[in-house]
């Protein structure tokens, strides 16, 4: 299966960086959206994960150097900041439990999923391309934040 876009969290540059430089090594034409989770400056973040990448991908024994648009962060998300999580994200949060089984937490994987949401409205992806969430973990902290979910419903 050919995947257009890969979605995940993006802190430490690491996890993101690594995807990009494995795509590239390997000649995948796969897109990696880093959706922030904190409030550092994103060009800053985006210059990270671009050198990471190019070192990873130096270390892979790939020629193809990382290109600028290689490197997709989306810092429209962060909200108030790391470990802040407004409504829109709790919501998020409990409707992927409840439509996808899948638990994920406020303050990391809540953040990237909102974004993947939100850019899903929006039109960002073109009809007909395959777009992966990639849940790098996190859900242990869910539990930390019990009070802002309230009773079951």
């Amino acid at each position: 299966m050919h995947v257009d876009w890969v979605v995940l969290a993006s802190s430490s540059a690491g996890t993101q960086a690594g995807l990009i430089a494995g795509f590239k090594a390997l000649g995948a034409p796969t897109r990696v959206m880093g959706i922030a989770v904190s409030g550092a400056e994103q060009e800053t973040r985006r210059k990270l994960v671009a050198s990471l990448a190019q070192q990873s991908a130096q270390l892979l024994g790939c020629s193809s150097a990382i290109a600028e648009d290689d490197v997709v962060v989306n810092g429209d998300y962060v909200g108030a900041g790391y470990g802040l999580s407004a409504d829109d994200v709790i919501g998020v949060v409990r409707e992927t439990a409840r439509l996808e089984a899948l638990l994920i937490d406020p303050v990391y994987t809540g953040k990237a999923m909102l974004g993947l949401y939100d850019l899903s409205r929006l039109g960002f992806f073109e009809q007909g391309e395959s777009v992966v969430f990639l849940h790098t973990g996190g859900t242990p902290g869910l539990f930390a934040y019990t009070e802002r979910f309230g009773a079951s419903e």
